[in-house]
């Protein structure tokens, strides 16, 4: 892929795949900030770099980042599930509760859900 177009969104992707998996989120980061650069409206782009912001420390960079993946794609279910946690950790019990149940009506099996939702309780959601 990288000598038929070395300048495609799709090889920064994937460069920014394998170095999320190598657990190098700084370097994932910027791999994927080229790719949007390249392809800004690409669903799946925002949210896998919202990962890694959040992977990296960076809470505020992720839920810009997973509010501009619901922008692009409205559907995308793990972006609003990873926005309720995003929540949770803020303590807001509340939206993290709408976010999760939202994410969960479009996607009824996603990872952790009972347990984050337990936690959104916590804080509050009742």
């Amino acid at each position: 892929m990288f000598k038929a177009d070395p300048k495609s969104w799709r090889v920064h992707q994937v460069l920014a795949q394998a170095n999320s998996e190598a657990d190098r989120p700084v370097d994932a980061i910027a791999e994927f900030q080229a790719a949007i650069k390249l392809a800004p409206t690409q669903p799946g782009l925002h949210e896998e770099l919202g990962s890694e912001y959040r992977s990296a420390g960076k809470p505020q960079e992720a839920e810009a980042e997973f509010q501009r993946e619901l922008e692009i794609d409205p559907f995308n279910a793990l972006a609003r599930y990873k926005l309720g946690v995003l929540a949770i950790e803020r303590g807001d019990g509340t939206r993290a509760k709408e976010l999760i149940e939202a994410a969960l009506k479009q996607k009824p099996v996603l990872r952790h859900s009972d347990y984050n939702l337990g936690r959104a309780k916590c804080f509050g959601a009742g």
